[in-house]
């Protein structure tokens, strides 16, 4: 497997930060802030093999942008590691939709690409999250989440954000 260095995340992560502080130039009229940016980290359960599961662990950073009351669309980039600690196993990049059900409750959708060793699979993406301010003004919230990657192989996942509105 070919290994994903770390300067990769790195660059993209610096590319997301500086396209969201410069998307982030908003008017003083303009009181709710209407960009988001995360940080997390997750478990996955898939099947490599005649019903064997691997269980692999994610980083991830995301980026959201509310474009009309509840909707928002954004990125979400992960990279996955093996069990053994041996190394990156993928790289994902998922462009999503979200629609807020309640101020801290957003479900997504999304159809994403995972780059692999040898290959590179398309998915569809699909889930949620839960957000617990963690200041009064709720700019920076921790938000656990569950979400489903549906492709050759099903892949279920759980997550913990740490988030901030700006």
């Amino acid at each position: 497997m070919r290994e994903v260095r770390p300067v990769c995340f790195v660059v993209l992560a610096a590319f997301v930060a500086t396209t969201a502080t410069l998307a982030a130039q908003e008017t003083e009229t303009e009181a709710e802030p209407r960009n988001t940016a995360t940080v997390s980290m997750g478990r996955s359960r898939g099947e490599i093999e005649h019903g064997v599961e691997e269980v692999t662990s994610a980083i991830g950073a995301d980026y959201m942008r509310r474009v009309k009351g509840r909707w928002e669309l954004g990125v979400q980039v992960d990279v996955d590691f093996d069990r053994n600690g041996s190394g990156a196993e993928a790289f994902l990049v998922t462009p999503v939709v979200s629609y807020a059900i309640t101020e801290r409750w957003p479900v997504f959708l999304g159809a994403g690409v995972a780059f692999e060793e040898d290959h590179t699979l398309g998915f569809l993406r699909a889930g949620t999250e839960f957000a617990f301010p963690l200041d009064k003004k709720r700019r920076w919230f921790i938000a656990p989440g569950v979400f489903l990657d549906v492709g050759s192989e099903v892949t279920p996942s759980v997550m913990i954000a740490l988030g901030h509105n700006f």
